[in-house]
């Protein structure tokens, strides 16, 4: 375990992969939010938040993987049988995506938290070395791993940043639109 710093993610991240680290990074920020990042030889695999920004019925909405109605049907279905199944496996099920579908929605959900990292004015972390920690990571999270290059998330954080930055230049203000 490192102790608590403030840190620059592009710095951090990338250097994690470059280091083929294994271990969870706990990452808090001013507010109340925290996000834990699972890495197993440098490669992004887990990711935990308690309040995600991007749900799975609607990342795969936006693939249009399905339907709004499919994946109304499908939380109805969740919620019938007390939330005991995810909604990807529901999904599954009822034959409306594949396997893979629900793989690449994780993967994009997992990358959209990390982008939203970016945004952030300061983070603090913690490194923890080892397998996935059981009081913070699910048995069901660890058979939904992906594999996502932090080197690659970072080059995309970055990119989005300037993208924006070059927005707010060129609109200075919400009332100009």
């Amino acid at each position: 375990m490192t102790a608590p710093q403030e840190v620059e993610l592009a710095r951090l991240l990338p250097s994690l992969q470059e280091g083929t680290k294994t271990g969870t990074l706990k990452i808090w920020g001013d507010s109340d939010r925290v996000k834990y990042i699972y890495f197993k030889r440098g490669i992004v695999e887990l990711l935990k938040t308690r309040v995600s920004r991007t749900l799975l019925g609607k990342a795969l909405l936006k693939r249009h993987k399905l339907s709004e109605d499919q994946l109304n049907a499908a939380l109805e279905r969740q919620k019938a049988a007390s939330n005991s199944l995810r909604l990807g496996e529901i999904l599954v099920g009822m034959g409306i995506v594949k396997e893979s579908d629900v793989h690449q929605a994780l993967a994009y959900q997992i990358a959209e938290e990390i982008f939203e990292l970016f945004t952030w004015p300061t983070a603090y972390t913690e490194f923890f070395r080892g397998q996935p920690p059981l009081d913070i990571f699910e048995p069901e999270d660890l058979q939904a791993r992906v594999s996502l290059s932090p080197i690659q998330l970072t080059r995309e954080a970055i990119r989005r940043q300037n993208e924006l930055q070059d927005i707010r230049r060129s609109i200075p203000s919400l009332k100009d639109v």
